[in-house]
């Protein structure tokens, strides 16, 4: 089978996949680092989890309390966005009166939950 530059196969479609969501996680995984960095930096006595540790499916990524605000953050590096399973996720935590948010870099997170406290 023909080996193409970027290391995958001629007709091995779930190759080229597989080997593109390797690479689309590690820049997720570089990126929800970054993000709770920052958030336990800008927020030192709130809490928070990085989710993915759990291996449930649709569960956020960031899971997290500041000031007995309870907030949800789904990590994704763009194009990507949400699966169905976690926009219904996101939306069930809204309605128990969660504060949500898909993130796609470090300032609009923090943007998104300092404005959570001027409202």
């Amino acid at each position: 089978m023909p080996i193409l530059p970027d290391g995958s196969a001629l007709g091995a479609p779930g190759l080229c996949l597989k080997k593109r969501n390797l690479h689309q996680r590690s820049l997720e995984k570089g990126l929800q680092s970054r993000i709770l960095k920052a958030l336990r930096k800008k927020f030192p006595t709130s809490f928070w989890y990085k989710a993915s540790d759990m291996r449930l499916s649709g569960i956020p990524d960031i899971l997290g309390c500041v000031f007995g605000n309870f907030i949800a953050i789904e990590v994704k590096v763009a194009p990507n966005k949400p699966t169905p399973l976690q926009k219904a996720t996101l939306r069930k935590m809204q309605k128990a009166g969660g504060w949500t948010m898909v993130a796609y870099d470090v300032k609009s997170t923090l943007e998104f939950v300092e404005g959570i406290f001027k409202t």
